[in-house]
């Protein structure tokens, strides 16, 4: 598949397994209601970010930088959902939550942020990116019976506490009878997590 996705790296293995990420990122884009992307992306691999952070989407310059998997390697956490996966492929699997942003920056919000909704697409196409085996170990890390209500996605359960963020991202999208059509929904603003954000005057 055609991806118009521009690579940069110091390291042509970094720049290979970019590049195959964006095109697994385009595949699962278009089975599960996420629209592709528009106009060029660039994906920059550094060995650098802001404190906290493995990748960043630039909505004005549409450009990504992701940390290159070797600082990766040494900045994840022991106890992470994901510390089972190798680094190479959770290197890819951010590579995918950053172009997620790329394709649905612009979904219809009626506040003046819908960060909820866009990390739920964004983890939810990260998690979709692992191989089978690794997404069993990640559903053995919750209880994918309980249900998971739209309360569970609050803002600040996402900022304190995106490892939990994630594995509800990862039951709720399980427990829906259609869950790519609650994907389509969520890019079309048919349906909005971001409500409870707004408290009355």
């Amino acid at each position: 598949m055609e991806t118009d996705v521009v690579v940069t790296a110091q390291n042509a293995e970094h720049a290979r397994l970019a590049c195959d990420a964006a095109q697994e990122a385009m595949m699962l884009f278009a089975s599960c209601g996420v629209p592709a992307l528009t106009g060029q992306t660039t994906v920059k691999v550094v060995e650098e970010l802001r404190s906290g952070c493995f990748g960043l989407y630039d909505c004005e310059t549409q450009s990504i930088e992701v940390l290159s998997p070797d600082v990766l390697h040494d900045l994840r956490l022991p106890d992470s959902i994901f510390s089972h996966v190798a680094t190479p492929a959770y290197f890819q699997s951010v590579v995918v939550h950053e172009l997620a942003h790329a394709a649905s920056d612009g979904i219809p919000c009626p506040f003046d942020s819908c960060i909820v909704g866009l990390e739920y697409i964004a983890y939810l196409m990260q998690m979709k990116s692992l191989d089978p085996v690794a997404q069993d170990q990640l559903a053995a890390s919750i209880d994918m019976d309980a249900p998971v209500s739209f309360k569970g996605f609050h803002p600040f359960i996402l900022m304190l506490a995106p490892d939990v963020f994630s594995q509800r991202v990862w039951a709720h999208h399980q427990q829906q009878d259609d869950p790519c059509s609650f994907v389509g929904a969520l890019i079309r603003g048919e349906t909005i997590l971001d409500i409870g954000l707004i408290e009355p005057e």
